[in-house]
C-alpha cells in the first residue's frame, strides 16, 4: 500500500474514473500490470544501501535485461501501439529512472534509427540484436564544443574508395563526443554523427554512421577508439555517460545510414534530395 493511499481516498472525485478518462482503461491496466510484476521481482526491490557507480550501473543493466526478458511490449508492437511503449517507459521510470533511459537509448535511438535509415541487412542484424541486449547501442551526436549546434560538429568520416571504407577521425579536443548515454562502460556500438567527406575533399554535411566501439564478448575497445566514462553525476549514476574519439578508425561503407545520402564505390556522393544539407539538417534537429 502506498503512503499516499489515505490522501487519495479523500478525493472528491473517482480517481480510477479520471485515470481511465485521461489515459484509457487499457493503458492504466497495462501500467499497473508492469508495476505488479516488478514489485514481485526481488531484483527490483528498494534498498537503503549506498552503491558505488559501478554497482549502480551493473544493477541497471541486470534490471534492463530482466525487463527485456519480460517483453512487456513486443518489438513489432512499437509502431502499432506507440502508447503502449510510452506507458511501459513511464512505468519503468517510476521503478528506476535509469532503466527506461538505458533501454530507450539502445533499442530506440540507436536500433530504431538504423531500421528506418538503412536497407543494409548487416545493419538490420545489429539493430535487432539490441532487442535482447546482445548489442548495446548509444547515440553519439553531442561533442565537447557542439551540443545544440549540431551543424557545427567536427568529427569527420572520409570515404576511401580503395578500401570501400570510411575513416573516422576526431580532429581536436573540441570534437570529442561526450555525455553519451550508455557509452561509458556498456555500449558496444554507437550511432555517430560526423561530417562526410568524399575523396575529392568535399564535405557533404552531417551523416549518421553505425560504429562498433567495443568487442561484444570482452567489452574491450577496438584499436583507433578512445572511450571512457565521464564519472559520477548528481543523479542517474546507474546510466554510464561516456566520451569517444577516433584515430583513423575504419568502418565498412555499408555502415553509413544511406537513405538520405550515399557514396558510390568510386566515391561519388549520391542523394535523392536536391539540397543534401536539407535532409541532414532535419535529421539532426529532431
Amino acid at each position: 500500500m502506498s503512503s499516499l493511499d489515505a490522501y487519495r481516498k479523500k478525493a472528491s472525485f473517482d480517481v480510477v474514473a479520471l485515470k481511465n478518462l485521461v489515459e484509457t482503461a487499457e493503458v492504466v491496466e497495462f501500467r499497473e500490470r508492469i508495476w505488479e510484476t516488478l514489485a514481485n521481482d526481488p531484483l527490483f526491490s528498494k534498498s537503503s544501501a549506498e552503491l558505488t557507480c559501478d554497482e549502480q550501473q551493473l544493477l541497471t543493466f541486470r534490471r534492463t535485461k530482466r525487463v527485456v526478458e519480460y517483453e512487456f511490449v513486443a518489438t513489432e508492437e512499437y509502431m502499432q501501439f506507440p502508447m503502449r511503449l510510452y506507458s511501459m517507459l513511464q512505468a519503468l521510470y517510476v521503478a528506476d529512472p535509469c532503466i527506461p533511459a538505458e533501454f530507450f537509448l539502445s533499442a530506440q535511438m540507436f536500433g530504431s534509427t538504423i531500421l528506418t535509415g538503412s536497407n543494409s541487412e548487416k545493419l538490420m542484424d545489429i539493430a535487432m540484436a539490441t532487442k535482447n541486449l546482445e548489442v548495446i547501442g548509444c547515440f553519439a551526436l553531442t561533442e565537447l564544443a557542439h551540443g545544440s549546434n549540431s551543424k557545427g560538429i567536427k568529427t569527420t568520416a572520409t570515404y576511401d574508395p580503395k578500401k570501400s571504407q570510411f575513416i573516422l577521425n576526431t580532429p581536436d579536443l573540441e570534437a570529442t563526443k561526450c555525455w553519451v548515454g550508455n557509452l561509458g562502460k556498456m555500449a558496444t556500438h554507437a550511432l555517430v554523427y560526423a561530417q562526410l567527406y568524399t575523396p575529392d575533399g568535399r564535405c557533404h554535411g552531417i551523416h549518421q554512421f553505425v560504429v562498433p566501439v567495443r568487442d561484444i564478448h570482452t567489452l574491450k575497445p577496438f584499436p583507433g577508439i578512445i572511450v571512457g566514462d565521464m564519472g559520477p553525476k548528481i543523479g542517474l549514476n546507474g546510466l554510464s555517460n561516456g566520451f569517444l574519439s577516433f584515430i583513423d578508425y575504419c568502418i565498412p561503407k555499408e555502415y553509413l545510414l544511406n537513405k538520405g545520402g550515399d557514396v558510390s564505390l568510386d566515391g561519388q556522393y549520391l542523394t535523392p534530395y536536391s539540397v543534401s544539407h536539407l535532409y541532414i539538417h532535419t535529421s539532426c534537429n529532431m
